[in-house]
């Protein structure tokens, strides 16, 4: 089987990256796997091949030329490798840009499309503007025209299906692969001597953008600090409200209590060394986050979104609390500040209820490849 992926993610051009060693292994199990992935014309950005595993830039001039950058790179891609009907598949990492681009190359080609959802888009708070909600009817448009989708939690599965979009096939269900292993042996950071002020640590970490609502975070550490000033809270990220956030932190007088580590590759190093983790998203696909954080046995406090209530349980492995709610951000930190033993209850119970349900490396890689091939033969 050959396959056709359309992306976003330009990490898969940093070697060592997870998605680069996950598009290896992917690759491994076909005949090719091209990724075509929309990026600026930048140097850094080149041809990669590395054994069935194919990277492709668009290089392209401006963001509004993306799409038509990567149609013309896949038309080309699909007519020169000879992707056959029921033998090739075109896959998308979102059913957006990417899903409308997968979805022309795969009509003009008659080949079977695949189309993958990483975020619950039908989630109220995903439809803020009107881009987003330009994506929500695109999705919904393309999803009934896919010969398979891949969706990557039972949230988005019964969103979709209480919006009544109709497939042609029942979703594949399969969370982000996450290498467990890697995980639980990285070294842990010695906040001690980085934040020696800093006798409790709330971690936060994720990309700064308006839909993580850090800024609830940050209001409900200003509460905190009012109790326990030898507290620290320490995020991890970067993103275009990387000013505004830490201009806040300076308007709620907390900015001597706060530190902006900005991009950090060893996350998983902070999250075993801090006391608690914090997650303040509006939406989640999935939550790739609050996973590691509880492979690291760090308790975590995150709203209702992605895996809370798939994996996250309030009260019983972690603490759950609605989209926006200050006052239970601080009420539950509050709580796990006081109580040693429950923070060690909390945690030991969501490494065990994770790590019941990471499948085996091979075992993701048969389901995902699985699931393409079933798709490649619905022409």
């Amino acid at each position: 089987m050959k396959v056709l992926s359309i992306s976003t993610d330009k990490n898969v051009f940093k070697e060592g990256s997870a998605v680069k060693a996950r598009m290896v292994e992917y690759a491994s199990c076909v005949e090719e796997f091209h990724v075509i992935v929309f990026t600026p014309k930048k140097r850094e950005y080149s041809h990669i091949h590395e054994g069935n595993l194919y990277i492709h830039p668009t290089r392209s001039t401006m963001k509004a030329t993306y799409i038509f950058d990567a149609m013309r790179i896949g038309k080309k891609i699909v007519a020169e490798q000879k992707f056959a009907p029921g033998n090739s598949v075109v896959t998308a990492q979102d059913p957006f840009e990417c899903g409308f681009t997968a979805w022309r190359v795969a009509k003009k080609s008659g080949l079977s499309l695949h189309l993958q959802v990483h975020t619950d888009f039908l989630s109220r708070h995903f439809k803020t503007s009107l881009l987003q909600r330009m994506r929500v009817r695109l999705a919904s448009f393309l999803l009934p025209k896919a010969d398979g989708v891949r969706v990557v939690s039972e949230r988005i599965a019964d969103s979709i299906a209480k919006a009544k979009i109709k497939f042609r096939q029942p979703p594949q269900i399969l969370p982000i692969r996450i290498d467990a292993e890697t995980i639980e042996r990285s070294p842990k950071a010695n906040t001690q001597n980085m934040f020696p002020k800093f006798k409790f640590i709330v971690l936060m970490a994720s990309r700064l953008t308006k839909e993580k609502r850090i800024q609830d975070g940050l209001r409900a550490f200003q509460k905190i600090l009012q109790q326990y000033p030898f507290a620290g809270l320490v995020i991890i990220g970067e993103g275009p409200e990387k000013r505004r956030l830490q201009n806040l932190a300076l308007k709620l007088h907390v900015r001597d209590n706060v530190v902006f580590l900005g991009f950090r590759q060893d996350v998983p190093s902070f999250m075993k060394s801090a006391n608690i983790f914090l997650s303040t998203s509006e939406y989640e696909g999935y939550g790739m986050s609050v996973v590691e954080a509880g492979l690291c046995y760090c308790p975590v406090i995150a709203t209702d979104a992605g895996v809370s209530g798939e994996i996250l349980k309030d009260n019983l492995n972690s603490f759950v609390c609605p989209v926006g709610d200050v006052n239970c951000f601080y009420s539950r930190i509050m709580r796990l500040i006081s109580d040693n033993a429950l923070r060690e209850i909390l945690s030991g119970r969501l490494h065990s209820d994770i790590r019941a349900l990471i499948p085996e490396k091979e075992e993701y890689i048969r389901k995902f490849v699985a699931g393409l091939e079933e798709a490649s033969k619905r022409t």
